[in-house]
């Protein structure tokens, strides 16, 4: 899966973004009108363990299979229009293992974006799902 990440603008108290993942070179999660809260990184994570992951990403990477993935959250479809739009609520638990992993210090679940494939759910919350060719 190739995953990319475009940020439309940036200041002291937001970052707006879009995103997509590929596998193959075919699209199949479009991220659209995304907004995320700027906030000090000491606030969700250790800047010295962060720093540390950084430079392991990109250097020699992660040990293949460390990462066994987020487990699939329930997503309950409220409205929509079959083709066009659909809209859900994502059931986000109060505890969970992978939190620590975004996020060591606060508890946070970013914009994934299986979310909205894998619930058949594509269009919610920003997530558009593209059908497999």
């Amino acid at each position: 899966m190739e995953l990319s990440a475009d940020i439309e603008t940036v200041d002291q108290d937001a970052v707006a973004y879009g995103g997509m993942a590929r596998v193959d070179g075919i699209p199949v999660i479009q991220l659209e009108n995304c907004v995320g809260p700027m906030a000090p990184v000491a606030d969700f994570d250790d800047p010295t363990a962060l720093r540390m992951r950084f430079a392991l990403l990109n250097g020699p990477g992660a040990t293949p299979g460390a990462f066994a993935g987020v487990p699939l959250i329930a997503l309950e479809r409220t409205d929509g229009e079959p083709g066009q739009c659909a809209r859900a609520t994502l059931h986000v638990p109060a505890v969970a293992e992978f939190f620590g992993d975004h996020f060591s210090s606060q508890a946070s679940l970013s914009g994934h974006p299986a979310y909205g494939q894998e619930s058949g759910i594509g269009g919610s919350a920003g997530v558009r799902a593209f059908a497999p060719h």
